[in-house]
């Protein structure tokens, strides 16, 4: 993909304090996105978005003249330049605040008659019309202008601030492939070859970038628990579930809480685990595929007492729950693990492990807790009655809880 370049419109923030220009312009939105207030102050035309594979075309506070020297009082200069960006630029990116920008509406006004793409932001206010903006007149005659020429405009509207949905937008603009992660100590293998080399915080989510000889990621971590990784590049993991093409997961449903995610399935190997997780993901139902904890003491030589008590000491700090799915058709585990390419330990003994799961789930709910794991036996069901048993489980415990 070749770099995009992007035209950022909008008023320049001078709300941090300091003497100095860059200083001032510190809590700019382009400031944070540059990764760096002083390429926001002065015109460089090698800047780029500190995080993200698109090169930064303006605007800039003070632009620079032919001879070197950096401008902000000669107005018909600073209108020229920024006209020029604009024209120069893929997108054009408009972010609207309460504050009046006379410059911010004619430049829209240019990009939408250029027939660029056009990104408007603006602050959502209460008012009669069905734009919720102070810039409602602008944003529906720039909407206009570009139905009559056939070009692309989308609309955003943002309350406390814009760069969460700001970061939404860049990151689906430029990283195409979007996986829901399942298992993160899977994804931790691959994240081996990446350096970390940002991070933004936002209220419902942490968001870490990546990058490697010949790819680039991102890591939403949100508070339910949710982890969605986009990339530039496909990416080949066991942990990682393929959600590109699936609308459930675009950002506004994510952001509205409307993927259900607390549930972690848990089980011997060739029980339907990872089966059962896919069909479940593809209706908006997040499982991990097994806990670290779980796995931890799941073995035959950890004393029954003390598993439960490490399993009650887990469940009783978390909101999440555990299902154990269970088949005692050793037949019918053993057909499943012998179509493997690669037969491990662990998978030789399939069915004790079977029952060592069964056993202790017995032993823990004796416990009587308050976060109970839960049990479906599979022995007989299809993939399709199994999957149906887990979601009814999973629907249960939320509407419960």
């Amino acid at each position: 993909m070749n770099e995009i370049k992007i035209y950022f419109a909008g008023k320049f923030d001078f709300s941090a304090n300091g003497e100095k220009l860059e200083e001032r312009l510190k809590n700019d939105y382009r400031s944070i996105l540059l990764g760096d207030s002083k390429k926001l102050t002065y015109a460089d035309e090698k800047a780029k978005l500190n995080n993200y594979p698109i090169h930064y075309n303006g605007c800039f506070y003070c632009e620079q003249a032919s001879n070197g020297d950096y401008t902000s009082t000669d107005c018909k200069f600073i209108v020229r330049q920024e006209i020029k960006s604009v024209i120069e630029a893929d997108i054009f990116c408009c972010v609207f605040d309460l504050d009046f920008s006379v410059g911010t509406i004619v430049e829209l006004m240019d990009a939408a008659f250029a027939k660029k793409r056009i990104a408007i932001f603006f602050r959502n206010v209460q008012n009669s019309y069905e734009i919720k903006s102070e810039y409602w007149f602008a944003i529906t005659r720039a909407i206009e202008i570009c139905k009559s020429n056939n070009t692309i405009i989308e609309i955003f509207d943002y309350n406390d601030s814009v760069l969460p949905v700001l970061h939404n937008w860049l990151s689906n603009l430029v990283f195409t492939k979007k996986y829901v992660c399942i298992r993160f100590e899977k994804l931790e293998e691959n994240l081996k070859e990446f350096t970390q080399v940002g991070q933004m915080d936002f209220t419902n989510k942490k968001v870490l970038f990546y990058e490697s000889n010949n790819n680039k990621i991102i890591i939403e971590t949100y508070k339910t628990n949710l982890i969605i990784v986009k990339a530039l590049n496909e990416i080949h993991n066991k942990g990682l579930i393929d959600v590109t093409n699936n609308a459930i997961y675009e950002d506004i449903n994510i952001e509205k809480g409307n993927i259900i995610c607390n549930a972690i399935i848990e089980g011997t190997d060739g029980v339907g685990k990872t089966t059962t997780i896919i069909e479940l993901i593809k209706q908006g139902i997040v499982c991990q595929d097994r806990s670290k904890i779980i796995c931890d003491y799941m073995l035959f030589d950890v004393l029954m007492e003390d598993r439960c008590s490490a399993y009650k000491n887990y469940l009783d700090n978390t909101n999440d729950f555990v299902i154990f799915l269970v088949n005692n058709s050793k037949e019918e585990l053993e057909s499943r693990i012998n179509k493997r390419e690669t037969i491990s330990t662990f998978d030789k003994k399939a069915y004790e492990y079977n029952m060592l799961y069964e056993e202790t789930y017995l032993k823990m709910k004796e416990l009587n807790l308050k976060n109970p794991i839960e049990l479906i036996n599979c022995t007989g069901l299809s993939i399709s009655e199994q999957e149906k048993a887990v979601k009814d489980c999973i629907l249960r415990r939320n509407r419960y809880e």
